[in-house]
């Protein structure tokens, strides 16, 4: 029987995979390459952008509205679906149904 870390490994290494083939389909919709991507990003290397696409590497958090508006997408969107596929577990709590959606602590 699996145990719940691998199984939960498993799971998070399928959703950067989705993720990175939905990123892949937006740059070449974008009309550009891995290397057009970094140059634009300001990476070094545009290996980085392959390891992205295929599920072995993340867009950095400070990153994400930048490459929103690269690839002509609405920023709070592009974002939500980032996290839905990095950190399923935190994009729950915060927009499932039942989140309180109160920031307000002493509530």
């Amino acid at each position: 029987m699996a145990s719940k870390t691998h199984r939960s490994t498993h799971t998070a290494r399928k959703l950067r995979k989705a993720i990175g083939i939905y990123l892949q389909r937006l740059r070449q919709q974008a009309g550009f390459t891995q290397l057009q991507v970094a140059e634009q990003m300001g990476y070094q290397y545009f290996t980085f952008v392959a390891q992205i696409e295929h599920g072995r590497s993340r867009v950095p958090p400070d990153d994400w509205t930048s490459w929103a508006v690269l690839y002509k997408q609405d920023p709070q969107t592009f974002s939500r679906r980032l996290l839905m596929h990095y950190d399923p577990h935190v994009y729950k709590a915060c927009f499932s149904q039942g989140a309180s959606g109160n920031d307000d602590e002493s509530s």
